[in-house]
């Protein structure tokens, strides 16, 4: 049988989320990352033998991604995220190569790790957790 959630108390200043409040989206829809589909040794995207600031500067970005919303990163419009979907079409590559892609890619997407010294961190979402395939250091998915 399950157990009454009784909220913590607090003073009028705090404001408390429940966790069983599924339209409280206040913490929910922040972007999480899975490394489930990474590429590791792709023949164009793999990323053995990158030096250690290449690796500092992409973590650096995956935590400044984390702490925003799902929204902020699709649709934001600062030229410093370097963010947006791609159309296969317009690209190097007709798709990821992920068996049942079809069922699981809706729209590929992509964000810049820095200005262009370190390329692109290019995947998909599913609900707000952005699937990593491929870190394209050398910007190698838009050479045709």
């Amino acid at each position: 049988m399950a157990r009454n959630f009784n909220p913590p108390k607090t003073n009028k200043n705090t404001r408390y989320i429940d966790p069983r409040s599924p339209n409280d989206s206040s913490h929910t829809d922040l972007v999480k990352f899975s490394f489930k589909y990474l590429a590791v040794d792709h023949e164009i995207f793999g990323f053995r033998g990158r030096s250690t600031s290449y690796f500092v500067s992409c973590i650096s970005r995956l935590k400044h991604i984390s702490s925003l919303r799902c929204s902020e990163l699709k649709y934001s419009t600062v030229k410093a995220l370097r963010n947006h979907f791609i159309r296969w079409e317009d690209t190097s590559q007709d798709c990821f190569g992920l068996p049942h892609e079809e069922q699981l890619v809706e729209r590929p997407f992509q964000f810049g790790v820095s200005a262009n010294e370190h390329g692109r961190v290019i995947g998909f979402f599913i609900d707000t957790t952005f699937y990593v395939v491929w870190l394209d250091a050398e910007h190698r998915v838009y050479l045709t």
